[in-house]
């Protein structure tokens, strides 16, 4: 005994099947898309640290505004030696970046606090975002704002 109309359920396979594949195509272009634009973010990043040591040879450079998403997809792969570029760190107090427990630890990333604050009194430092596509100068916003921030931080330790 058949139910319904011959090959309805034919149809009804296909259709889901159709909708799968359409949401499926939509979920890859997204992915393809997002790793498009970190690569590019990625070499803008390189780009911009090269043309930042030039102009700031005697400087350690910090970076802020670094996601742990961007982190764990680039800079944690040793990216700045890639780039050939020394002396670079994240800012301790201006990024949103957490250890996670199947990575190695991060700490080699980070410019200690003391260290930073020694380095912002002193000018001797170079602060970039990072947060866009595109490397930004932050150096005088950064030095205005840190010494608290850092102070505070090394006072919790």
């Amino acid at each position: 005994m058949r139910h319904g109309a011959p090959g309805g359920g034919h149809a009804a396979a296909a259709a889901l099947l159709a909708l799968f594949l359409v949401g499926s195509l939509r979920y890859s272009e997204s992915i393809v898309d997002y790793s498009y634009r970190t690569s590019i973010r990625c070499r803008n990043l390189v780009t911009g640290l090269r043309y930042a040591r030039v102009r700031h040879p005697d400087k350690t450079i910090l970076l802020t505004s670094i996601d742990e998403v961007f982190f764990y997809a680039s800079i944690y792969h040793d990216l700045f030696k890639l780039a050939g570029v020394w002396d670079v760190y994240l800012a301790p107090d201006a990024n949103s970046v957490s250890q996670r427990p199947d990575r190695a630890n991060i700490d080699r990333f980070f410019l200690p606090p003391d260290d930073a604050l020694r380095a912002t009194l002193r000018h001797d430092v170079a602060v970039y975002d990072a947060s866009g596509m595109r490397l930004r100068g932050a150096t005088s916003l950064y030095e205005a704002y840190a010494p608290g921030r850092l102070a505070t931080m090394l006072e919790t330790e």
